[in-house]
């Protein structure tokens, strides 16, 4: 493990421009030896100022590297703060991505223990089951008590961690990684890079019954068996706790680069459009569409067979019951245009203030 990286090697990372310390040392023998949050930072570490709301926390920040964008860099210039005096400047068009680039760069070194180091050859733990039938990859790593079913494909340097259950015929692509107990049932496809963290379950049945009637009554729930499956394509990450429900007849699908945060529960036959975002404790209905790049905010529910169209965005805890067109954002229960959001709750604390007056 590497205890520090090079200020060098972070600018390039993060594409940034340098701006010297008045120190007077040279950038080549400064190393960072962590990434901080501004507030009680100190010699050693990098820092990002990306948002007036960290304003204060300037007061008490002290590190080696500050990384921000260029109108920041001007309010503090025209401040004369003097964090510019002892601090080296990473310029960047966009310090919230920098931060992203930069937690990357120092989660390769070690410093995450959740990013796998990459075996040269592949490793079986001995209390691992693995089905002859199974292939395994260059450099696949099984951990301890992983059950590998018949015909199951792992693409070469996957990381199968302990506990996790891959049931018969599931496809796991190249440098992908399932964290502890994860269960992922029959014919289920994972693409290529895509994180499952722990505890999360995908291909289980979608909850669909049929009632069954008595003299218009009902008396009982047919069970409706879900034979589609699900696929998941590349690049996607999903969070622990989070179910995924395999489709009807037809497949559910999470296309690439989606993003799925923990305790969300993605329904039968739903579709994920590649980049769209869904927050913690949301859920889809079945048959529910989420397009390309939109985001669903924590604690939202989607009714079934809702189109939510690309870069649409919804607030937390709304229900979204009808139709979204692309760049639509809505907020609320039932679910209005933000702007229409924003008038009622205005409307809504102003009778109430009066109402409490009159009383």
């Amino acid at each position: 493990m590497i205890d520090s990286v090079g200020l060098i090697e972070l600018q390039r990372a993060t594409s940034g421009v340098l701006h010297a310390a008045s120190s007077g040392s040279s950038p080549d023998s400064i190393l960072i030896k962590r990434l901080s949050a501004l507030k009680g930072s100190k010699s050693g570490d990098a820092c990002f100022f990306f948002s007036r709301e960290y304003l204060d926390d300037l007061v008490e920040a002290h590190p080696t590297v500050l990384v921000t964008s260029k109108i920041f860099l001007e309010g503090l210039k025209s401040y004369k703060h003097p964090i510019l005096n002892s601090a080296w400047i990473i310029e960047v068009e966009d310090p919230y991505l920098a931060l992203g680039l930069a937690t990357q760069l120092f989660a390769g070194r070690g410093f995450d223990p959740s990013v796998s180091s990459k075996s040269a050859e592949t490793r079986v733990h001995k209390t691992a089951t693995v089905d002859p039938s199974a292939k395994l990859g260059h450099g696949v790593v099984i951990g301890p008590n992983a059950v590998i079913g018949a015909r199951v494909v792992i693409g070469d340097q996957s990381e199968i961690d302990a506990n996790v259950v891959l049931g018969d015929e599931v496809v796991v692509g190249r440098d992908s990684r399932l964290f502890a107990g994860v269960v992922i049932y029959p014919r289920v496809k994972i693409g290529d890079e895509t994180r499952i963290h722990s505890l999360t379950t995908i291909g289980a049945d979608g909850f669909g019954y049929a009632p069954i009637m008595k003299n218009k009554v009902p008396v009982g729930h047919q069970k409706i068996y879900h034979l589609g499956s699900v696929r998941i394509g590349n690049k996607v990450e999903i969070g622990a706790n989070s179910s995924i429900d395999r489709g009807t007849l037809e497949d559910t699908v999470i296309e690439d680069e989606v993003k799925i945060d923990n305790n969300v529960q993605i329904g039968h036959n739903v579709l994920m459009k590649r980049g769209s975002v869904i927050c913690g404790s949301a859920g889809m209905a079945g048959s529910s569409t989420l397009g390309e790049f939109s985001i669903i905010g924590g604690l939202t529910g989607v009714s079934n067979k809702v189109v939510i169209g690309n870069y649409a965005k919804v607030a937390a805890m709304s229900i979204v019951m009808k139709d979204m067109k692309d760049h639509e954002v809505c907020a609320g229960v039932p679910q209005r245009s933000h702007r229409d959001f924003l008038k009622v709750n205005a409307w809504l604390n102003k009778n109430a203030l009066k109402g409490s007056k009159e009383s």
